[in-house]
């Protein structure tokens, strides 16, 4: 189960940031927001940013453990999954307004697509560090936009209250 959980916690992460982005997008109007949809947008920020800080500490101690170099390769269907979601950040970037989401869709795509072609049989010491390290700015670019994020709406909410 714990095994599980932490295979699981840094797709949950990134998937959550690419959730946080369609919030952005959809709720940068001024559309009225009911109290109980704004704890929900929230309540999901909150998720997303301690997945990413979980995800970003689990990767820390990884690194800290094993070194940059030692994590075994995804599956061929897990790296087929990363480079479908590198062409959805590709994608995406046009659509990034700010500095934090093009550097959070840059570091997705170099850590997803380095993982990508370890686990396609490109293994070497370079794509292994690149891994590593892009792992780690990915989570915690992630959370940062989480932060920004928050900030943004819990500044939106106050503004329409007063």
């Amino acid at each position: 189960m714990t095994r599980n959980l932490t295979e699981l916690l840094p797709l949950m992460a990134m998937a959550g940031v690419g959730i946080l982005f369609l919030l952005i997008r959809f709720y940068t109007q001024d559309a009225p927001l009911t109290r109980t949809a704004r704890g929900a947008i929230f309540a999901i920020i909150v998720a997303v940013f301690g997945a990413c800080c979980f995800a970003g500490a689990g990767t820390a101690l990884q690194i800290a453990r094993i070194g940059l170099a030692g994590t075994p390769p995804p599956t061929t269907l897990g790296a087929v999954a990363r480079l479908i979601g590198v062409a959805m950040a590709i994608a995406l970037w046009p659509v990034a307004r700010h500095h934090v989401e093009r550097a959070t869709i840059f570091t997705f795509v170099v850590g997803a697509g380095a993982s990508a072609l370890i686990g396609l049989g490109l293994r070497s010491g370079v794509l292994d560090a690149a891994r590593a390290v892009y792992h780690l700015l990915m989570f915690g670019c992630g959370a940062i936009l989480a932060a920004v994020v928050a900030a943004g709406f819990a500044s939106r909410a106050a503004r329409r209250e007063s």
